[in-house]
């Protein structure tokens, strides 16, 4: 996973700093003499045992704002960033999984149909896991129908099926189709 980016860094710096401002006596900070720099690494350990920003990835982004939140005592706004940092993986495969069906022109109800199919469940109950796979089958069904292998693979159905796959008539076919309809009657 990629590193947080300049802005990240900033926004999380400059929420470690209010923090440290505004709530030193419960938390620690300048009453105890440590710099700005030090306790925002230590709070950085707290919340995702990291040596500090610079170590942090994307996953690791809204829990360090959620527990930045929570020292400045917005509880809302940092349970919220809690729930968003647990769910991060599948709301990622989520997005994923709509792009890909944009990206092929069909609609979420095809992977709808997948997930329901494949794994007895509908798309909200699907885990992160299950997710990815319809992702990569939806991905793997464009390919096919982009090269032409999608109507081989339907033909071969069909014909494991019993059913006869359309075939344009020739002349010889055509013939022996016609003397076989006019010889049973």
């Amino acid at each position: 996973m990629s590193a947080l980016t300049k802005g990240q860094k900033g926004y999380l710096a400059q929420l470690a700093a209010r923090a440290y401002r505004v709530r030193p006596s419960v938390i620690g900070g300048a009453e105890d003499g440590i710099s700005l720099d030090d306790w925002r690494r230590q709070q950085v350990g707290v919340a995702v045992n990291k040596a500090g920003l610079r170590c942090c990835s994307q996953f690791d982004f809204k829990a360090v704002e959620g527990h930045f939140l929570a020292l400045l005592g917005d509880i809302g706004g940092a349970f919220n960033a809690h729930v968003r940092a647990a769910t991060e993986p599948r709301r990622q495969a989520q997005w994923k999984l709509r792009e890909a069906c944009a990206q092929a022109g069909l609609h979420i109800a095809y992977a709808e149909a997948i997930c329901q199919r494949q794994f007895h469940c509908v798309l909200d109950d699907a885990t992160e896991k299950q997710l990815w796979n319809i992702k990569f089958t939806i991905d793997r069904r464009a390919r096919a129908r982009k090269n032409g292998r999608a109507e081989r693979r339907e033909a071969d159905y069909r014909s494991s099926q019993g059913v006869a796959a359309f075939r344009p008539p020739d002349k010889g076919h055509y013939d022996a189709a016609k003397k076989q309809l006019f010889t049973h009657a």
